[in-house]
Parts: C-alpha cells; structure tokens; sequence
C-alpha cells in the first residue's frame, strides 16, 4: 500500500515538520537585549530533512552532513560540567559569526590566531562551565505540525481502515 492516504499524508506532514524546523532555526531571537539568530552558517537548516518508512509506519527528523554531528546539540543543549566542546569548531564559528576579540577597554584586538584561539579556548570553557540552553527546533515543529494536521489524520486513518477492511473482503469473497 505505497500509495495509501496515511502515506502520501505522511510525507506532506514530514514535509511541513522540516519546514518549520528550519524556520525555528533561522529566527532572530532576544537575548540579553540583543538580537541574535541561533544559526552561524546555516549548514544545519540546510541540511534538515526526514524519511518516512511505510512498512513500519514510523517517520524519522535528522540532519545530514557535517551537521550531524552537532544537532543533538542545538536540540538539547548541553549540559552544565559537560566536556569541552573543540576550540577548532568555536575558531570556525567565530570566524563566520564574526566575533572579534577585545581588550579589557572594549577595544578590538589584532585578530592573531594566537588571540583567536586563546578566546575560543575561553569560550569552549565557558560552554563546559556554564552549558548551553536547548533550542526544540524539532520539538516545536512536531508539535505545532501535529495539532494542524489533527483532523487530516483523522480523515486519512479512516479511509486506510476502509481500504484494508474492503480489501479483506474481497480476498474472502473471491475464495
């Protein structure tokens, strides 16, 4: 049953799910006064994609790609004592942020790799000290998604009981 209605349905909702997702993470949020947008370089959105197995009737939200690797993080957050994260990636996303490196007047330094890596050092200890806060980009998308599609799912498992009943009978009736 490929082309069942919960099927086609659960591709459109997994569809919509990533969308928001996406969205989630693209929105400038406020923090400490200041606007700030959750993503550096938007290899996370980009990379955000679902699969839908029919057979199992289960669905599956992931990220592909290098982002992989770092968007349970963004998902949940860290924890407060976890290890340190790797200066490489805090180096790499003060460098596409960009974040400069100041002195104890505000005054922005020469930006050394020297000086870059000590304050992404500061930074990583920083994040192992304090943690990070959770972003449920795919949380909220889910739950947001589920509530608009209610009535549509409701509708699509009352025809796939139809088709499986009606086709029921029919195997009984030819025999």
């Amino acid at each position: 049953m490929a082309d069942s209605p919960l099927t086609s349905l659960m591709k459109k909702f997994g569809q919509e799910v990533v969308e928001k997702a996406m969205l989630n993470l693209g929105v400038y949020r406020t923090v400490k006064g200041k606007k700030r947008r959750a993503v550096a370089s938007d290899t996370l959105r980009k990379s955000l994609s679902f699969y839908y197995d029919g057979r199992s009737s289960k669905i599956q939200f992931f990220a592909k790609g290098k982002a992989a690797v770092y968007a349970p993080v963004v998902e949940y957050g860290r924890r407060k004592g976890a290890k340190m994260p790797p200066i490489d990636a805090i180096v790499e996303w003060m460098r596409i942020k960009p974040i400069r490196v100041r002195d104890d007047k505000g005054k922005i330094v020469k930006q050394t790799p020297s000086v870059v890596r000590s304050a992404a050092y500061n930074i990583a200890k920083g994040i192992s000290k304090n943690g990070i806060p959770p972003l449920f980009y795919w949380r909220d998308a889910v739950n947001d998604t589920i509530i608009e599609f209610q009535s549509e799912f409701e509708e699509a498992l009352t025809r796939e009981i139809n088709l499986v009943i009606e086709d029921n009978l029919q195997k009984k009736i030819k025999i």
